[in-house]
């Protein structure tokens, strides 16, 4: 027993089989205490062959072996006590708590030892009670723990810096394990431990565990091969975590939260690599928090049955993630059973064996990230719950059956994303039989699949402001096959997708669809309908068909119920029959342009095979060897009141059927108002709102409103817009004469006659130059007397044109900033052009110069008027040598300025006076 405020050194001294049933088998201190170089071993006590109490305890170069405590410490017990042991190694010592080390309520300083084969209850190597523990350089191999810490136990502060921690075993934390206060790591190998419950490596229970560049690998426990948490917190950086395993969860990291009221759980992690890893769930990772955020996190290889790389249950948030390679028979990558946000994050060639390389059962937001090169049966994303995919990039992805990118069970939400060259057997990005899918503002660029290259549905879905490029069906059923459900499309563009064998774009069965403000353009299909076959219900309003084609039906393919509200269909081909559209159910068109459609045998634009509904629309310059424009197989079908390219049609060419007497028809009517002079201002009425009949009985059109707009060119190649079949428009007359209206094949020819105005009072100008210049003329109107105020004169001078109005006199008048030259102007209104010449003279004069070298030397310019009269007062500036130096004219015309500390040389000089310059030299000689 050494007692207080005693100071006792020992050095190389063995103790050996000391035994007490107290404290110190055999050495107790409540002294200063100092060992080195020395040995205890088969010791025996309650408490510590070593122990420390109040005072302090240091250790040097010493070995504890095969001590026992009954209590704790079975080498040392540390107890109010500053400890510090440095270069030690402990083997086989056994105790109740901490096998070698028991820390209570004491700060111990562990440096540079070893930790070897010790066992214990709780902490097989050390126990940290309340304490204050940091370890630094030192190692723990092969320690026990029946219940908590293979190899630390800590129930107070600790930090570990630069240490290994191998192969030791605990119940729960095989390599450590920290409850309530706060455990850091820092630069240390964690590897080869395991646990029978949690935490192979580290197991953190209501602590806070911090790990910074340290390494955790090939640990293995029920929960958390390498880190389980629960009620507490984790925050790792910069670590490595990998081939870990877990018979559980959390091959990586398990964070659990057990069910405690008030209490939290989060998990942080930043720089982490969690690779290797394995689990039956999250193979890297198995959250069950409430709490977490990640930030550049990568996860590669991992696997499991259900999440290879993640399972969530939690609420988190994860920030540039990289998630590859990683495996497993559910949720290759990812499985969410909470509430999870992926941003700026990539996840790459992940595969799952069956469902989802994320599987989705509760909320996952998918914001600015990249899905690339992922390989699953069925749906890369198997979502049944929700599911928001925002600003991301979806490419080469592929489903070995339904849903290259997402298998939508559930509520799916697309904005602003890209889906390229993703592919699957049916649904190449989308197969829904679920709730409801919305896609917006989003592109789908060559996806591809058997049938439906884009989208598969059987539930409702909306379209809107997206895209759909390059697809390709390799089969049938277009790029959207729509089983049932309501489908609305809205602002959307379809582009050149082919291979379908019917319905290049839309294969409609028994869906309900609305197509608004839409484009299909260059579609094709190998059989029928190179825009859409429709067996369902179809609206289509103020939609563009252009340059599509198929065998048949080059736009549309219908054989169920289809209503056409003001739609253009140009450019559409068919081999066969129906350049734009093939009907063999229910039409109903309005206020549609069909124009430049062919068709190789029956209906350059419609092969009707029932009975249509055809009116206020406009027909003109069709092709096909029967009915250029309309080939009609019945003779009930409604084709009155519509435009056929001119007054007076072909009815045999255009119509392939009987048309009766009373069958009525569009007519253009254009009138003017007064004479139609050059330059000059007139009103033209033109009207497509009256119809006629074989018999020339006209009559007016009822409802306009469903009229299309048609387009009426001008000679020189301006165009007029008539909306509701009738326009009331002031125009300019053109120069030339006649001037031609032309819609169609219809045109309507008026002479011109010449405009009289004229332009007086322009003279040549010569003036010296002061930086302006003013140019004027007068104009003279058809009349005969001078115009008003604000007639435009364009005039043109010095490569620019000025548009420059009258004043209530008619004088248009412009001052120009010239430099000293001659200039040529124009003057034109109305077709009458003058021409004429501004000079400005030159006022500056300078000369080049040679001067000795001095610390002044003296320079001059003058101004001088065409006439010789001096310029007085006006400022010249003079550049040389990146210096600019300035004088005002004296009453002779002459600035002068002394350019200061010029070298011998030759310098450029810029004299300037307003915009006017003059370069001269000046030689400096010695």
């Amino acid at each position: 027993m050494i007692s207080k405020k005693v100071t006792v050194t020992i050095c190389g001294i063995t103790f050996i089989n000391g035994k007490t049933s107290a404290n110190g088998g055999a050495i107790e201190s409540n002294g200063f205490l100092t060992v080195k170089d020395s040995k205890f071993v088969n010791n025996y006590a309650d408490y510590g062959a070593l122990r420390g109490s109040s005072g302090s305890l240091t250790v040097y170069n010493t070995v504890f072996e095969r001590n026992y405590g009954d209590g704790g410490g079975a080498a040392i017990d540390s107890y109010q006590t500053a400890t510090k042991v440095v270069n030690c190694t402990f083997l086989n010592n056994n105790a109740h708590e901490g096998g070698a080390i028991y820390n209570r309520f004491s700060d111990i300083q562990l440096i540079g030892s070893s930790f070897i084969n010790n066992s214990a209850t709780r902490g097989g190597g050390i126990y940290n009670n309340r304490g204050f523990l940091t370890i630094k350089n030192s190692k723990f191999y092969s320690n026990t723990a029946s219940h908590l810490g293979g190899g630390v136990k800590s129930w107070g502060y600790c930090e570990i810096y630069d240490s290994d921690i191998r192969g030791n075993v605990g119940q729960y934390g095989g390599g450590a394990y920290i409850s309530d206060f706060t455990m850091t790591i820092k630069n240390t190998i964690i590897d080869n431990n395991s646990a029978e419950e949690g935490g192979g490596a580290i197991s953190d229970s209501y602590g806070t565990l911090i790990i910074e560049g340290s390494t955790i690998s090939n640990n293995h426990a029920v929960l958390g091969g390498g880190l389980c948490g629960s009620t507490g917190d984790i925050f790792a950086t910069d670590c490595i975590l990998s081939n870990n395993t877990a018979s559980d969860n959390g091959g990586g990291i398990s964070a659990y939260l057990a069910t405690i009221a008030g209490v939290q759980f989060t998990s942080n992690l930043q720089n982490v690599i969690l690779a290797n890893n394995t689990a039956p769930k999250g193979g890297g990772l198995y959250l069950a928090t409430t709490a977490g955020n990640f930030d550049n996190v990568q996860l590669i290889n991992n696997t499991a049955n259900e999440g290879g790389a993640i399972y969530n249950i939690g609420n988190l948030n994860f920030n540039s993630f990289t998630l590859n390679y990683n495996h497993a028979d559910v949720g290759g990558a990812i499985y969410n059973k909470g509430t999870m946000d992926i941003t700026n994050s990539n996840l790459s060639f992940n595969s799952v064996a069956g469902r989802g390389v994320i599987y989705n059962e509760a909320t996952l937001n998918v914001i600015k990230s990249e899905m690339n090169s992922n390989i699953a049966e069925n749906g890369v994303i198997y979502n049944v719950a929700r599911l928001n995919l925002t600003n991301s990039k979806f490419s080469s992805n592929k489903a070995n059956g339904y849903g290259g990118v997402v298998y939508n069970l559930g509520s799916l939400n697309t904005v602003s994303s890209e889906f390229n060259s993703n592919q699957a057997k049916l649904g190449g990005v989308i197969y829904n039989v679920g709730k409801s899918t919305s896609v917006s503002n989003s592109m789908f660029n060559s996806n591809k699949a058997e049938r439906a290259a884009v989208i598969y549905t059987t539930e409702d879905v909306s379209i809107s402001d997206s895209r759909f490029e390059n697809n390709r069906v390799t089969h049938s059923l277009g790029i959207i096959q729509v089983l049932k459900g309501n489908i609305d499309i809205q602002g959307s563009v379809f582009k050149s997708n082919t291979g379908s064998d019917e319905g290049g774009v839309i294969f409609n069965i028994d869906g309900t669809i609305l197509i608004n403000n839409s484009q299909f353009i260059s579609n094709a299909a190998l059989s029928y309908g190179g825009a859409i076959d429709n067996a369902g219900n179809l609206t289509i309003i103020n939609s563009l068909f252009d340059k599509n084609q198929a065998y048949g039906a080059g736009a549309i393919d219908n054989g169920g119920n289809l209503k056409i509200i003001k739609c253009n269909f140009t450019n559409n081909k068919a081999t066969k029959n129906g350049g734009a559209i093939d009907n063999n159910n229910i039409l109903n068109a309005y206020g549609c342009i069909f124009e430049n459609n062919v068709a190789g045998a029956e209906g350059g634009a419609i092969i009707a095979r029932k009975d249509i509904d055809l009116t206020h629309s406009a027909l003109f310059n069709n092709r096909a060897s029967r009915g250029n424009a309309i080939f009609v197989n019945n003779q009930n079908s409604n084709l009155t009141g519509n435009w056929w390219g001119e007054n007076s049609p072909d009815f045999n060419a255009l119509i392939s059927g009987n048309i009766s007497d009373d069958f009525d028809w569009i007519v253009m009517d254009l009138k003017t108002t007064g004479k139609l002079m050059q330059y000059e201002a007139i009103n033209v009425v033109i009207s497509f709102n009256h119809i006629t009949n074989a018999n020339g009985t006209v009559s007016s059109l009822n409802s306009t409103e469903l009229l299309p707009v048609f387009k009426v060119t001008l000679t020189g190649g301006n165009a007029l817009y008539v909306c509701d079949g009738y326009l009331s428009k002031s125009i300019t007359v053109p120069a030339k004469s006649p001037i031609t209206f032309k819609a169609n094949n219809q045109s309507f020819s008026f002479s011109t006659v010449k405009n009289p105005s004229k332009i007086t009072n322009n003279k040549n100008v010569v003036k010296d130059y002061d930086g302006k210049i003013t140019f004027k003329v007068r104009v003279i109107g058809k009349n005969g007397k001078a115009v008003g105020k604000n007639d435009v004169v364009v005039m043109k001078v010095a490569g620019k044109t000025y548009n420059v109005k009258t004043d209530k006199n008619g004088y248009a008048s412009k001052t120009f900033s010239l430099t000293p030259g001659k200039y040529t102007i124009t003057a034109t209104y109305k077709g009458s052009t003058v021409k004429n010449t501004l000079t400005v003279k030159k006022v500056l004069k300078a000369k080049s110069a040679t001067a000795k070298k001095s610390k002044k030397i003296k320079y001059t310019a003058s101004l001088k008027s065409s006439k010789g009269k001096a310029i007085a007062g006006k400022k010249v500036t003079f550049k040389i040598n990146g210096k600019t130096y300035s004088a005002k004219t004296n009453k002779k015309g002459v600035a002068t300025v002394n350019f200061k500390n010029l070298k011998v040389g030759k310098y450029s000089v810029i004299v300037k006076y307003l915009n006017s310059q003059v370069k001269t030299t000046l030689k400096v000689k010695k």
